[in-house]
């Protein structure tokens, strides 16, 4: 049994830090769900064991897919799970690459085994990862807390723009590093709302993101590529993503194909050493076989057989030579 999802990616709309609880950033954004996917593949196995491959390397539970599986295996009493992905969405690009994974995995065995969508609760989700219950469905949502409140947000905005620095930014530096510049929280998405409910749709400039600072001052390439869009247009900057994405999948699949091939050389050597001892095991085989009847006719063990002795063994097996 397989079953077949699409792992959207999402960007934020805007990102206020509104404080900390138990060593967590509390959060209030506008999270929106985008047209770049993943593949994902989930198969059901007959024994217990999760296996997770992406893009041909083995992930392990490291990776927001392998820990979905394992936490669906482990809640609801399942055998194990094959999950097969194939990326396109950037990691660590604020696109919600890895979670996003761990969602469809979610999502797909909730589908293919009919489990009840009232189990599959924002805490359980938070298992997969911090933005898992912002990712599960699609759309335009409100979330707040540790990202365990989300609420839908009727909010039609004509397009999404995102942009792809040169260099990854890992988001626990980005937290680390708002919390060592002791900045102040913004309050972008309270009044995007407003203003939206108001009919202003004109909310371009409250799109902000308290972590832009954080994340410019680990990568600078944050703030060029913010500019560059600033200055060419989205258009530009999204043709920029789709060519880094195409060589990206490009050098993914020649190091698949060399991989493959590999194997196949290695394998192949060891199918050809394989043959041969399966041959000389063969010999083996005949020799013991002619050498068990002639010593069990020999002792008089060989059923059907009367005992005789060697000379009249010799006699009778070499009779034609003679």
């Amino acid at each position: 049994m397989e079953i077949f999802e699409r792992a959207k990616g999402k960007i934020n709309l805007t990102l206020d830090i509104t404080g900390e609880s138990g060593g967590f950033h509390l959060l209030d954004m506008l999270v929106a769900t985008i047209d770049l996917f993943d593949d994902v593949k989930i198969t059901y196995r007959a024994d217990d064991k999760i296996e997770c491959v992406q893009d041909g390397e083995i992930a392990d539970e490291k990776n927001s897919a392998y820990r979905a599986a394992k936490l669906m295996q482990d809640t609801f009493k399942t055998r194990g799970f094959t999950v097969e992905i194939t990326k396109r969405i950037p990691l660590a690009g604020g696109l919600g690459g890895s979670c996003a994974d761990g969602v469809a995995v979610v999502r797909g065995i909730e589908k293919m085994l009919d489990i009840k969508h009232d189990y599959i609760t924002p805490e359980f989700l938070l298992k997969v990862g911090s933005d898992a219950p912002s990712m599960y469905f699609d759309g335009i949502k409100r979330v707040r807390g540790i990202g365990d409140k989300v609420d839908f947000i009727d909010i039609k905005l004509p397009y999404k723009v995102g942009f792809l620095a040169e260099n990854e930014v890992d988001t626990t530096a980005c937290f680390k590093m708002y919390d060592d510049m002791k900045l102040c929280g913004g309050n972008s998405t309270e009044q995007l709302i407003k203003e939206f409910s108001k009919g202003n749709a004109n909310v371009t400039n409250m799109l902000k993101n308290d972590l832009f600072l954080p994340a410019v001052r680990i990568n600078p390439d944050v703030k060029k590529a913010y500019e560059r869009i600033l200055k060419t247009g989205a258009d530009a900057d999204l043709d920029k993503l789709s060519a880094k994405l195409h060589i990206q999948r490009g050098q993914n699949l020649d190091e698949q194909r060399q991989s493959v091939h590999t194997r196949l050389a290695v394998n192949g050597s060891a199918h050809d050493k394989i043959i041969k001892q399966r041959d000389a095991l063969d010999a083996l085989e005949q020799k013991f076989t002619w050498m068990d009847v002639l010593a069990r006719t020999a002792a008089g063990t060989l059923s059907g057989k009367a005992k005789i002795d060697l000379e009249t063994y010799v006699q009778t097996t070499y009779f034609d030579h003679i």
